[in-house]
């Protein structure tokens, strides 16, 4: 049996080695850039769902599967595969063909004439995001110090809330002008530029030499870490109630606003000339994104700050933040007064994006060096199975039955439908109080 390489000696000899702060922060900011066009592409059929709800005919939970479940069977199904061809290749590189992947897609969702196309399409766009976010959480981890990996890790993070700040305000505005089939071919042409610059510009910071000489482990060694690793496997349940929300309401919430608050939306849309679809992409763009910046740096500033001397306070902060959100997504969802909403929505937006540090941070940190864009897939795995999967489709099933079945119409369905999804956060809050009980004692590097 081959004796395996030391976690201490390799994190000591990569985390942050070789590279001057100055190329650490353009490394961040491309993969962050990155991140947000990922979930500009992601995100932008939020925002179109109603227009092409009503222009294919399909049904709520149509556009739960088209925005979910066609997403996360590509996503989750090669994100693995992706991963640990990450832990032996040149991660730049394997990234910005994974840019390059789902921007195609995306661009190419303009022309679906039907439910059928748009749904292979979307798994097109799942199959190509597969490739950044484990391989990016690994290349950021092996390139700062450990002090401020929860911190650069939640900058990278940054990339949810800023796309989808533009996927909705920018997909709203085109919708509007253009139609929302060229919401989509827009969406996607950034990625043709980013994508050059991280092959040409981004180093690979570990020998790949090295790396090809040091055998590799297995799927059944990582398990058997992990395995160890109650931290791990709470945390990623806890995330992946988060998800189940995050995704329900992001699916389902301009619907929402459209249905529930349209002659309000038409009218303050006026004041500004603007119809209501490009008002409201607007709107929820700038509260999504400008809140989730402040969420997510705050979340992954307390941890940084905090954690280190007190590991508990890793999971305390996803657990407090579950708390503090779910009165908020009541209120927003009955009160009849859409300023009130708007504002809860803000709140909301804040204290859902400040688990991303932490959580990831953790994911990172209970694992040998060697397995971290393994143990990223495996978080973004479980997140996406039941956040990404789960969430907008039983939300659009849910909205479907109590429409139709319950006899409470389109409006009032979905209501009902998005009322239940902060079940998923009520779960995460016991979860993230459990692995408070054992991060301390998992943390390794």
């Amino acid at each position: 049996m081959t004796a395996p390489v030391p976690s201490s000696r390799v994190e000591t000899a990569s985390a942050g080695a070789g590279q001057s702060p100055a190329r650490r922060r353009y490394l961040l900011i491309l993969l962050m850039l990155a991140y947000v066009l990922c979930y500009v592409d992601r995100q932008v059929v939020t925002i179109l769902a109603e227009a092409i709800k009503q222009d294919l005919g399909l049904a709520d939970w149509q556009i739960g599967a088209m925005s979910g479940l066609a997403f996360a069977i590509f996503y989750t199904g090669f994100g693995v595969p992706v991963a640990r061809l990450s832990e032996r290749t040149n991660r730049p590189r394997l990234i910005a063909a994974a840019i390059l992947l789902w921007s195609a897609f995306t661009m190419l969702c303009g022309a679906a004439t039907g439910f059928s196309a748009l749904l292979l399409l979307r798994m097109g766009v799942g199959l190509g995001e597969a490739g950044c976010a484990p391989a990016s959480h690994s290349l950021i981890a092996d390139s700062v110090p450990r002090e401020i990996r929860s911190s650069a890790l939640a900058t990278f993070s940054l990339g949810v809330p800023l796309g989808t700040l533009l996927g909705l305000a920018m997909g709203g505005i085109i919708a509007d002008a253009y139609g929302w089939r060229w919401a989509f071919v827009i969406a996607g042409l950034p990625g043709l530029v980013l994508a050059p610059m991280i092959f040409l510009t981004l180093r690979e910071p570990r020998s790949l030499a090295q790396s090809s000489s040091v055998p590799q482990v297995t799927m059944r060694e990582v398990f058997k870490e992990l395995s160890g690793k109650r931290t791990f496997w709470l945390a990623a349940l806890g995330a992946g109630g988060i998800a189940y929300n995050g995704y329900s309401q992001s699916a389902f919430i301009a619907p929402f606003f459209l249905r529930a608050h349209g002659p309000e939306l038409g009218v303050l849309a006026a004041r500004f000339g603007l119809e209501a679809v490009g008002f409201l992409g607007i709107v929820l763009g700038v509260l999504q994104g400008l809140s989730g910046v402040l969420g997510a740096m705050a979340g992954g500033a307390i941890a940084d700050r905090f954690g280190a001397r007190q590991p508990k306070v890793y999971m305390t902060i996803p657990m407090v933040a579950c708390l503090l959100g779910i009165p908020l997504y009541l209120v927003i969802f009955t009160t009849p007064n859409i300023g009130l909403a708007l504002g809860l929505s803000a709140l909301s937006f804040f204290v859902g994006n400040m688990w991303y540090g932490p959580v990831y941070g953790v994911a990172q940190g209970v694992v040998d060096q060697r397995h971290r864009s393994t143990a990223a897939s495996l978080i973004i795995l479980i997140m996406s199975v039941i956040g990404i999967g789960l969430g907008p489709l039983v939300t659009g099933l849910l909205s479907d039955m109590a429409s139709a079945r319950l006899q409470l119409g389109p409006t009032d369905g979905l209501r009902f439908a998005l009322l239940a999804s902060p079940i998923g956060m009520v779960l995460s809050v016991g979860l993230f109080w459990q692995a408070r009980k054992s991060v301390e004692d998992d943390l390794v590097g």
